[in-house]
């Protein structure tokens, strides 16, 4: 028999029969001992796991026994020995925030949630490495492009890089930002971060081997700064605000280069890989496509029939985009006349993020509701459909 606890021990027990023996007073007030039996449980052995055991499922012609937890996990455990179980499943069991691919490597993606960092196979779903904060939050991870580390930004105001391959603390930046860091991107050289932050300010720093240190801070936002992207070359970097505002930051002299405006909490922004404009969008449910040398507004559709569009990506190549939010569904669209050419329909939460792997071959998108979805875009990008939305899967 197999008993789970709310503290996350598993227990395999026997039953016994123990003698007791039961006082019994008589009426004329003699008291005696009345022998019998009583059924008790017996721990053989015993293992500790991570949450709440929430089921156990014997599986005794694999002499294994499968054990799920609070933190959507599956154990599975050998009936010989204990000392032999793995762990052969596991999810998010809360909201992710984030996610990301290495550069020019579609093979591993990286997920920022409640209390940890993940590294998923893009092949098979399997989590390959597990980076636990307790009790703080990551909202954006990221990996340097040399692929030497996993940076990540946390609601402690703190910035953590960690080894890929290990999962070691490589470097912590403590104080990064005043309060949570919320927006985040790494350099082309790998010598910089640059970090956005919910009191509003822009941030440099550079790492080294040596150390780090912050080369500049920015000021132009007044508010929570939702997003921060690269352009190709690493020389600008674009942010936007809940403010109502989008700023192009010179990273050779930390100065603005240029600034939009518009009356919505802007949630995302991008480049165009030439760098000659950017996208756009917010709660107010527009795409916006703006001019990057002048900041005028060059053109804009509705991307959402209800709800704010929280996350955008772009192909490399910029002939496709991508948008996802509190629609709850992924929507592709061709760049260059803005024409929708395929939806996805999966998550049952807000859509929190997405990315287009380097590949181009799959999109992944996380959600509030702790949904890690993959959708295949290799028939889309092969066989462009203009006139009718496909459904993708």
């Amino acid at each position: 028999m197999f008993i789970g606890t709310g503290n996350g021990c598993v227990y395999e027990v026997r039953k016994m029969m123990v003698p007791v023996k039961d006082p019994i007073r008589s009426r004329h007030g003699v008291t005696r001992s009345s022998p019998r039996s009583r059924t008790v449980l017996d721990p053989i052995r015993k293992a500790q796991l991570s949450g709440e055991i929430t089921t156990i499922y014997p599986a005794l012609h694999q002499k294994s026994v499968y054990v799920g937890t609070s933190v959507s996990s599956i154990h599975r455990f050998d009936s010989d020995n204990w000392a032999r179980y793995e762990l052969i499943f596991t999810t998010n069991h809360g909201s992710v925030f984030g996610v990301n691919f290495p550069q020019d490597f579609s093979g591993v993606f990286a997920t920022a949630g409640q209390d940890y960092v993940r590294l998923w196979s893009a092949v098979d779903g399997r989590e390959m490495l597990r980076l636990q904060v307790a009790n703080m939050v990551c909202t954006v991870v990221d990996f340097m492009r040399d692929g030497h580390s996993i940076i990540s930004a946390w609601s402690d105001g703190k910035i953590r890089a960690f080894s890929p391959e290990s999962g070691r603390l490589l470097y912590e930046i403590n104080d990064a930002h005043p309060k949570a860091v919320t927006a985040m991107a790494t350099t082309g050289d790998c010598t910089r971060i640059v970090t956005g932050g919910k009191e509003g300010q822009v941030r440099v720093w550079i790492v080294s081997p040596s150390g780090h240190k912050m080369l500049n801070s920015m000021h132009d936002h007044k508010g929570l700064v939702s997003c921060i992207r690269m352009n190709h070359d690493s020389s600008k970097c674009v942010s936007s605000s809940e403010d109502g505002t989008c700023v192009i930051w010179d990273l050779e002299r930390y100065t603005r280069f240029q600034m939009v405006f518009a009356n919505t909490l802007f949630k995302c922004v991008v480049f165009h890989p030439l760098g000659c404009q950017i996208l756009t969008s917010g709660t107010d449910r527009r795409i916006e496509y703006w001019e990057a040398f002048n900041g005028q507004s060059c053109r804009h559709i509705y991307g959402s029939q209800e709800g704010a569009i929280n996350a955008l990506d772009i192909t490399d190549d910029g002939k496709y985009f991508v948008t996802g939010g509190d629609e709850r569904i992924v929507k592709i669209w061709r760049y260059h006349d803005g024409r929708l050419v395929a939806v996805g329909r999966g998550h049952s939460g807000t859509i929190t993020n997405l990315r287009i792997s380097p590949d181009r071959k799959t999109i992944c998108s996380v959600s509030i509701d702790g949904a890690v979805l993959q959708w295949d875009l290799t028939v889309l990008i092969a066989r462009d459909a203009p006139n009718v939305p496909e459904t993708i899967t």
